[in-house]
């Protein structure tokens, strides 16, 4: 799947309404409910795609495990034929057994090395703490970016931040992404905001390693859901992306607050 497809096609509301009467239902009544409905199947969703991937995470090991057993009785056989064959011409000494021994300690010390290390990647990756309080602390409406967009400031303030992001619709209903602003670039043309702001600049946007180019009038100003959160949380996860901390979203909130304090504007 090429980037541009993996932020355009996952759509928020996969799986998430069962049928068109379903989806009418849920529509008919009040946003609160609905969306803790949606969450719950959200989060059910998130769950089985978890353990999709911790299966997955743990049949690759199994299969590097028996890799590595076949690599060290290769090696192994290597080296007793080689002994034996010394022994054969009268050379051996007694040395090529104490070294075949050291060379297997060796390895396996190396080989179980790579293994704990790959586990402990894989579970910092999984076993992240950063909630959707902590990527709100660090979230810009476009409201924000049309009246940043002008200062000096602008392309280093923005830059690590995220925003909700209009990817289209599905069935009438407007399609967000939660993406991570990777850096600001010079658009091909000036466009208008809709605050009336006229600019140049757009915004690389990151969802998992999926990168692609936006102007500012993409993106919204409303909140950010429970379920635009965990759909880029697991992005995140899948293509091994690293997760911002909660300390490391503490850090760029307090820098981003004294630009919004510069401006006298309210960061949410």
């Amino acid at each position: 799947m090429s980037e541009e497809s993996e932020l355009e096609t996952l759509s928020d509301g996969d799986d998430l309404f069962k049928d068109e009467e379903d989806k009418q239902h849920l529509m008919s009544i009040p946003e609160v409910e609905r969306e803790n409905i949606l969450y719950e199947r959200a989060e059910k969703r998130r769950e089985a795609r978890q353990r999709k991937t911790t299966l997955s995470s743990l049949k690759n090991k199994k299969e590097n495990d028996k890799k590595g057993e076949i690599s060290n009785t290769d090696s192994s056989s290597e080296a007793e034929m080689s002994s034996r064959s010394k022994k054969d011409n009268g050379n051996d000494d007694g040395s090529d057994w104490e070294d075949t021994d050291e060379n297997k300690k060796r390895e396996n010390k190396n080989h179980y090395g790579s293994q704990e290390k790959a586990k402990r990647e894989e579970e910092d990756f999984v076993d992240v703490k950063t909630t959707l309080e902590d990527i709100s602390l660090v979230r810009l409406m476009r409201e924000n970016l049309e009246k940043w967009v002008n200062e000096p400031f602008f392309d280093k303030a923005v830059k690590g931040c995220f925003v909700k992001l209009c990817v289209g619709e599905k069935k009438g209903i407007p399609v967000y992404r939660l993406c991570q602003i990777d850096e600001v670039t010079n658009y091909k043309r000036r466009y208008k905001l809709p605050g009336g702001m006229q600019t140049s600049k757009a915004l690389v946007l990151k969802f998992g390693a999926a990168k692609k180019e936006y102007t500012m009038q993409t993106i919204s100003n409303h909140r950010i859901t429970p379920s635009e959160f965990n759909a880029w949380k697991d992005q995140c996860v899948a293509d091994r992306i690293k997760i911002p901390t909660p300390e490391e979203c503490k850090n760029k909130h307090g820098r981003t607050k004294k630009n919004c304090d510069k401006l006298s504007v309210h960061c949410k």
